[in-house]
């Protein structure tokens, strides 16, 4: 069975609330446009590609995340820009049959793979949203949330940080993996290389310090660095 996510964006259009949908300028439309068509062309090679960056689908870097959620079984976990589904099996593994995911992605064809992947795996718990996070909305409150490698991405990062968190439940968990410059020796030798391919792609770590707005706001519950300092997972909850 293939997941119709368009008939979830028309349930989510219907339910949302006045006044409750963040508006985004024309720049920064723009910006999701480039996004969601830089990500679509290149959907073919997309699990590739983020394996090379150290992300593939069984990497400690998602495994130590998604442990970091505490998880349980029935829990119910927001996917956010989940791509092609490569966090669903880790996330499955601890929610079991009983447990819910909600995939959200900007990218339909992103969404088609996971749609597959969710197909073969016979996974039946997981609904899959075409949509812009700013733009979200649903009557869900999830136990925990993950978002790998794309709220860097994001130009009004700290609003989709809150947006996300409005939909957890009291002590729901966010656990977000992004990249950042290095501060170890060598590996900062080749910070600013590194930053120029990492804004090419969309993300700009340097004037979008996520870590700084989530210790301002919200309890840090995990952090750690990986690849050399140049990507990090962070787990936070309300205070």
């Amino acid at each position: 069975m293939i997941y119709n996510y368009l008939y979830v964006i028309q349930y989510i259009t219907t339910h949302s609330k006045k006044g409750d949908i963040q508006k985004t300028t024309m720049e920064n439309k723009k910006h999701f446009d480039k996004i969601r068509k830089g990500f679509g062309a290149l959907s073919f090679a997309y699990d590739r590609t983020i394996a090379l960056g150290g992300l593939a689908e069984e990497s400690t870097i998602r495994k130590e995340s998604i442990e970091s959620l505490n998880l349980r079984k029935g829990d119910t976990v927001f996917d956010i820009c989940c791509g092609t589904g490569l966090n669903f099996k880790l996330l499955e593994k601890n929610i079991g049959n009983d447990g819910r995911i909600i995939g959200l992605d900007l990218t339909p064809e992103l969404l088609n793979i996971a749609a597959s992947r969710c197909d073969k795996k016979d996974w039946n718990n997981i609904t899959l949203v075409s949509a812009n996070l700013l733009e979200f909305n649903t009557d869900v409150l999830a136990d925990c949330a993950v978002s790998t490698a794309s709220i860097g991405m994001i130009p009004e990062y700290s609003q989709a940080i809150d947006r996300v968190m409005k939909y957890l439940k009291p002590e729901g968990r966010f656990v977000i993996v992004d990249g950042k410059t290095s501060a170890q020796f060598p590996n900062r030798a080749f910070n600013h290389l590194y930053y120029l391919a990492a804004k090419s792609a969309g993300f700009d770590f340097i004037n979008r310090d996520l870590v700084g707005y989530i210790q301002s706001k919200y309890e840090i519950v995990f952090y750690k660095e990986y690849l050399g300092g140049f990507c990090y997972a962070i787990a936070f909850k309300r205070k």
